[in-house]
């Protein structure tokens, strides 16, 4: 054993630690480092393993060879395929990774490189398959795993139970009395450390088994969601929208992103993992959808740094911003449409709002004249639209179109275009939501939640670029 770099006596050392560096010989010497996200059992030596293992308990007929050839191959083919603290997600290497071994041969051609939040690196993933086969592939590599970890669980059975071995270590603990045996008893808490890892996987498996693709289906602990909203931004999906965003035919210097791509999907590519609601923002019955029932506003498309568009451009900033949304509802006298947000890389942006700087953009589908009304700074209460804009089933299951032009400057205007021809309303209001480089967020918004919910279409964004 020794430290990560040089120390002279007396010094804090970082020292590498896990099942494959000697944790449970630091464990039984006394040094029991905490749960972290370093912290796995690993399932297979190697992809060489992996493949042999997989053929024999899925009952593989079709050759392994082409896929054994396709994981060692990978990026990162030296990974490590353990079960990993964090929940599903943490663990996509590992099952990703058992997929491409399980996947029939019209899958395989799909599995592609892409990186993943979870894992921290890159994974072969089919995103490419229909969301109803990806499921089904997710669902064996699960048994597979699951029935490795009962292995890897059998042996660490005795020779006691969990609560037993518990609470015998509890009691010599607080009795000071460790005698002899606090060798055993270091390795008992070891134990008892990897069986709550592998317990916890088998638990999270079993959740996940017993949904069915038109319940909801949540993948991950809040904190994840949270992690994975905040990147995504990041994501090459959007860069690559930027970065190829065509030029208005009848402007030059506005630049058109969109169709944006569904944040489900962007998580589900950042995650490796199936998603199907997040935050009560869901798939939608019609395609290209989404559904919102919620009462907190869930992320439609994160904050951007328009910087590959403007290089793209050849420009330095742009002067507005036009963000469009498809929405409609059938709730009933409940405000909703779309809440804006600054970027918080906009320098001194947050500190210049009033309130929490945000602005609340709704109106009223299936009410008299829409009542449309423009929350937080520099908005306005309700007005009459001079329409009464039709709801999602008195439309025929059409989308009324909230035009928000943003500029720069702050001086802002909202359009709303109805289900039918001639049925417009459109107003100003003042309040900095852009900066000329970062594109704000757009969350879907539904005052109070928890009754019809809105369903939103295409969002698009007009970029126009200075000179």
């Amino acid at each position: 054993m020794q430290a990560m770099a040089p120390a002279a006596a007396g010094e804090e050392v970082m020292i590498c630690y896990g099942e494959g560096s000697r944790a449970e010989v630091l464990a039984v010497h006394g040094y029991l480092p905490p749960e972290n996200e370093a912290d796995f059992v690993r399932l297979f030596e190697s992809p060489a393993d992996l493949v042999a293992r997989v053929a024999k308990l899925a009952d593989c007929t079709h050759s392994m060879a082409p896929r054994l050839l396709l994981l060692e191959s990978a990026t990162n083919a030296d990974g490590i395929l353990a079960v990993r603290p964090g929940g599903l997600a943490a663990c996509a290497f590992l099952l990703s990774s058992i997929e491409v071994a399980i996947a029939e041969e019209q899958d395989l051609q799909e599995f592609k490189e892409i990186w993943s939040i979870g894992a921290g690196h890159n994974i072969l993933e089919a995103a490419a398959l229909a969301p109803a086969r990806r499921r089904e592939l997710r669902k064996q590599a699960l048994a597979v795993a699951t029935a490795v970890v009962d292995e890897a669980l059998a042996p660490l059975a005795h020779p006691a139970s969990d609560a037993e071995e518990a609470q015998r270590l509890e009691e010599s603990l607080s009795q000071g009395d460790l005698g002899g045996r606090a060798k055993a008893l270091q390795a008992a808490r070891f134990r008892l450390g990897i069986k709550r890892l592998l317990y916890a996987f088998n638990q999270q498996a079993s959740e996940w088994g017993a949904g069915s693709p038109h319940e909801k289906i949540n993948f991950f602990r809040q904190t994840d969601v949270e992690k994975l909203l905040q990147a995504s931004g990041s994501h090459t999906v959007y860069q690559d929208l930027l970065r190829t965003a065509p030029a208005d035919p009848d402007d030059n210097k506005t630049r058109l992103l969109g169709p944006m791509p569904s944040i489900l999907c962007v998580l589900e590519k950042l995650s490796g993992l199936p998603v199907i609601e997040v935050d009560h923002l869901r798939k939608g019955q019609l395609p290209n959808t989404l559904e919102f029932d919620g009462a907190d506003g869930a992320l439609l498309v994160p904050s951007l740094d328009a910087m590959p568009l403007l290089k793209a451009a050849g420009a330095g900033s742009f002067e507005r911003v036009t963000v469009s949304v498809e929405v409609n509802s059938d709730a009933s006298n409940h405000g909703l449409g779309v809440m804006l947000e600054i970027s918080p890389l906009v320098e001194g942006g947050a500190e210049k709002q009033e309130g929490d700087g945000k602005n609340y953009i709704k109106f009223h589908p299936g009410m008299w004249d829409g009542l449309m009304r423009v929350e937080g700074p520099g908005g306005w209460p309700n007005h009459l639209t001079g329409f009464a804009p039709h709801n999602w089933t008195g439309s025929g299951q059409k989308f009324h179109r909230l035009h928000l032009v943003l500029n720069a400057n702050g001086d802002n205007l909202v359009r709303i275009e109805g289900t039918n021809a001639g049925e417009v309303f459109e107003a100003p209001w003042t309040n900095q939501l852009t900066d000329g480089r970062y594109l704000p967020s757009v969350y879907a918004w539904l005052d109070c939640g928890e009754c019809e919910p809105v369903v939103i279409g295409k969002i698009t964004m007009r970029v126009h670029c200075t000179e």
